[in-house]
């Protein structure tokens, strides 16, 4: 006896089949990307003849998620839009927290300002689906678009839904992990050593060299005193040397305290860009020395004052600097090269060495956590890292640029914090 499968049984088992697949991507950690584009593509598949998009809800407004099937120009102006009552289908809908429909967008009041939009690019009816956490939170929307005008059937819900259960999969997915990566940042972090990266076993340079010094010219004004040839000059010239090398001292101890502490919740505050870039310059300035690379910086002309959070951005700086100088200790030319500028509203930290740029193979790879290019124990993979996430919380950026003959890394900071 032949058992006959119901046609709507076998679409349900087929969707079930599609869900498999798009769970089996996130169980081998596919990206994100990857992701979302095949959820997109299951709605178009079973839902046929739709166009579908998916977007994340963050601060109010709509982020991009996935539309493939649309040109640029529509992924660019819904990029960023403010979700609101009658902001279009996906902004209604994730602002009320309910599915939102509109079976002919050239009389549904949903649209608002965006009619004339939206029909622009022949979409003439179109529902979107929210997607909710745990507490009730709209976290994303996946809709369907149709171009004529046309009422949901029972099919297009079953579709959608399954759609949006994916989606908040991914997205939970996508948290767990940026969360997981902002943890074992913060363990390496809390170490208070870690923003000194390599350099902490060669700090014993910086201060013996200064206390050599130092101690030297005590003895030699001791010699002096016995065998009775101290003048005034010599004198004055011994204790300037002394002077000054004590507050070199000052300034590495200083610097040290700074960098090595937990700078993570310090209130941004006004900062002269000078002293900081001279304070982490006084930490690795022998070390440099000793292994004869040159350590060029020119202090500004003018005053450059920026709010930040003084310990971080030195973070930030030392951790290029030591990146630059593991890259070059090995080169017949050796020598890093500091500068400052202002642009505008914002000032630029740019750190260029004599090596002759990244791989355009590993260029994408370098501000991945646990991304590294040292072998054996001389690299965590974090530097960049780091440095990337203090900029973020800055509001800044760390920019590698590619189209320069040496290694560039530019540091770039709003002058002020809003």
């Amino acid at each position: 006896m032949t058992t006959l499968i119901h046609p709507t049984s076998l679409k349900s088992f087929e969707l079930l089949k599609a869900n498999k697949h798009v769970l089996e991507l996130m169980a081998k950690n596919r990206s994100l990307n990857e992701v979302l584009n095949s959820i997109v593509e299951l709605i178009q598949t079973f839902a046929g003849g739709c166009l579908s998009t998916a977007y994340f809800v963050r601060d109010g407004k709509l982020r991009l998620g996935a539309a493939p099937a649309f040109p640029e120009s529509f992924v660019l102006a819904v990029d960023g839009c403010d979700i609101g009552h009658n902001q279009g289908t996906c902004g209604h809908a994730a602002f009320h927290g309910k599915r939102a429909i509109s079976t002919n967008v050239e009389c549904d009041e949903v649209w608002g300002p965006f009619r004339e939009w939206i029909l622009s690019y022949g979409i003439k009816a179109a529902w979107s689906t929210p997607v909710l956490d745990d507490e009730n939170k709209v976290i994303a929307t996946v809709s369907m678009c149709w171009q004529e005008p046309k009422e949901p059937t029972d099919w297009d819900f079953e579709v959608v839904d399954a759609a949006a259960s994916l989606m908040r999969i991914a997205v939970e997915r996508e948290r767990q992990n940026e969360l997981i990566e902002d943890q074992r940042l913060q363990l390496l972090t809390n170490s208070r050593l870690a923003a000194l990266g390599e350099m902490t076993a060669n700090l014993a340079h910086e201060i013996n060299n200064p206390m050599s010094v130092i101690l030297g010219r005590s003895n030699y004004l001791k010699k002096l005193v016995t065998t009775g040839q101290l003048t005034d000059e010599k004198l004055d010239h011994c204790l300037s040397e002394i002077e000054s090398t004590s507050f070199r001292i000052t300034s590495i101890i200083k610097g040290l305290r700074a960098i090595s502490k937990d700078g993570d919740n310090d209130a941004f505050e006004s900062v002269d860009l000078n002293t900081l870039i001279q304070e982490v310059l006084s930490l690795c300035t022998e070390r440099f020395r000793i292994n004869g690379i040159d350590l060029l910086y020119k202090s500004p002309v003018t005053l450059i004052r920026v709010d930040c959070r003084h310990v971080q951005v030195s973070q930030a700086l030392l951790n290029l600097i030591s990146n630059s100088f593991d890259a070059v200790v090995v080169l017949k030319e050796k020598w890093v090269s500091i500068e400052v500028c202002c642009e505008g509203n914002e000032c630029k930290i740019t750190v260029t060495d004599s090596g002759k740029g990244i791989d355009a193979t590993i260029a994408n790879e370098v501000m991945r956590p646990f991304f590294t290019t040292k072998k054996g124990l001389n690299g965590t993979g974090l530097g960049l890292s780091i440095t990337n996430k203090i900029m973020t919380s800055h509001r800044g950026t760390i920019e590698l640029m590619r189209d320069l003959p040496n290694t560039t890394f530019v540091l770039t900071l709003p002058l002020i914090q809003n």
